[in-house]
């Protein structure tokens, strides 16, 4: 077991921070000492900003490892003033595809990948469905580029953080849309083209815009809109700015019949926010009686259908809970998984399996339960008042 006094020491060479600093941190919850997953090393995630890194980043004190947090990407309400307010100096963006997904940075430790999640957990999904699709790659890309940390959207209907089908992800898949430096800085839009040679696929770009052609990163929004997909992502070039992301009325209504189905858990903070947007969205494109109808309409609908199938499940079944299948190489990385999921969630969530085949391979189901919609709705249920 590692001793506690050199982490200190290392966790505060590595920070370039006081060890008087990191003591209070750790004592605070700031810094937090994790169990991993994996044998030979243990490592340290912040929960909040500390001396200057951000949320999520993570720290290998034996290995003198940082992996700094991703930054929090701005939102965009307005896109004409917010183009020309946050890139009017640098004349151009690059608009790319936003997927819906979770945030994952992978990067090696002792020749071996793994991915880490926004809040600096490494996860033994994820990192072990990264080595089956693109270990060769990133191991050959680590090779060349070492101290690198490569940025992607993990999605799929097999992701166990946000369940999503996707036709270019058979069941999960991985999509690269920034890399890091050791040094903590973003490579630029051309730069990062090199994840092509490694075979490595990127989020889909849509080209090179003036920031005064809104009304065509309008189009490309409606066609994704009509699509069903999330929105984009809009980059300086040369990614010293910082992005913004713009989501489309599908994905907001999408989120909205989601959370509607655990009301009491998610309810009141997904539907403010996302009805926000919605008002400014349609401002800006001008919108009719007409458009502005089915708009409303459409947002209406999913938060009664959400929170109509959220009463019918916990008639049905007694519990509020969504499920989503998972498919494990070998038994191993799914009891892997399974003490991770117990450790980060309290039991909240659990895993079954449903099939185990003769070649190793484990299907199983990961059922994520909503204890507040679930035990409020029983009681309405049970005594008619709120």
């Amino acid at each position: 077991m590692a001793d506690p006094s050199k982490d200190v020491k290392k966790l505060s060479m590595i920070l370039e921070s006081e060890e008087w600093r990191v003591e209070k941190a750790i004592e605070r919850g700031t810094i937090r000492r994790v169990r991993t997953s994996f044998p030979g090393f243990v490592y340290y995630r912040t929960v909040r900003e500390f001396a200057g890194f951000e949320r999520g980043t993570l720290i290998v004190p034996s290995h003198g490892l940082l992996l700094r947090g991703f930054p929090k990407i701005e939102r965009a309400l307005l896109l004409e003033p917010a183009l020309r307010s946050r890139f009017g100096e640098v004349g151009k963006v690059i608009v790319e595809e936003k997927m819906n997904g979770h945030n994952v940075r992978v990067f090696e430790l002792d020749g071996e990948v793994y991915a880490a999640t926004r809040g600096g957990l490494i996860c033994p999904y994820t990192t072990h469905k990264l080595r089956n699709m693109f270990e060769d790659e990133l191991k050959q890309f680590f090779e060349d580029y070492p101290g690198t940390v490569v940025c992607g959207e993990f999605v799929g209907k097999e992701n166990p953080y946000v369940s999503r089908e996707y036709p270019e992800a058979r069941d999960v898949g991985f999509f690269v849309f920034d890399v890091r430096d050791p040094s903590g800085r973003f490579w630029s839009y051309e730069e990062k083209l090199k994840v092509d040679e490694y075979g490595l696929e990127r989020v889909r770009c849509f080209g090179e815009f003036e920031v005064s052609e809104v009304e065509e990163i309008h189009r490309i929004v409606r066609e994704l809109d009509r699509e069903g997909r999330e929105g984009i992502v809009i980059k300086d070039p040369d990614r010293k700015l910082p992005p913004l992301k713009y989501t489309t009325h599908s994905a907001h209504v999408e989120e909205i019949e989601w959370a509607f189905r655990f009301a009491f858990d998610l309810g009141r903070d997904f539907v403010l926010t996302r009805t926000i947007r919605e008002g400014f969205q349609s401002f800006e494109w001008c919108e009719k009686d007409r458009e502005l109808k089915r708009r409303g309409a459409e947002i209406g609908r999913a938060i009664v259908e959400g929170l109509r199938r959220a009463v019918e499940q916990v008639v049905e079944e007694g519990e509020a809970y969504e499920e989503i299948p998972l498919t494990f190489e070998s038994r191993e990385w799914f009891e892997r998984y399974e003490d991770f999921v117990k450790r980060v969630t309290g039991g909240t969530h659990s895993l079954k399996i449903i099939e185990e085949k003769e070649d190793g391979t484990v299907r199983a189901v990961l059922r994520k339960r909503y204890f507040g919609t679930g035990d409020k709705v029983s009681r309405i249920l049970e005594e008619g008042v709120l």
